[in-house]
């Protein structure tokens, strides 16, 4: 589950990089997505 939670993080993070193609928006969703794989790694 955390392995198919954190591939779907990275392909949305992949296509919004795309998108946007924004090193600092990049940057930004890479933190966020980690501290919330931190917090999903955690409570389960």
């Amino acid at each position: 589950m955390q392995k198919y939670l954190f591939l779907l993080c990275f392909f949305c993070t992949e296509n919004l990089y795309m998108f946007i193609g924004s090193h600092k928006t990049m940057s930004k969703m890479y933190y966020l997505i980690r501290e919330n794989l931190l917090q999903i790694s955690s409570f389960t």
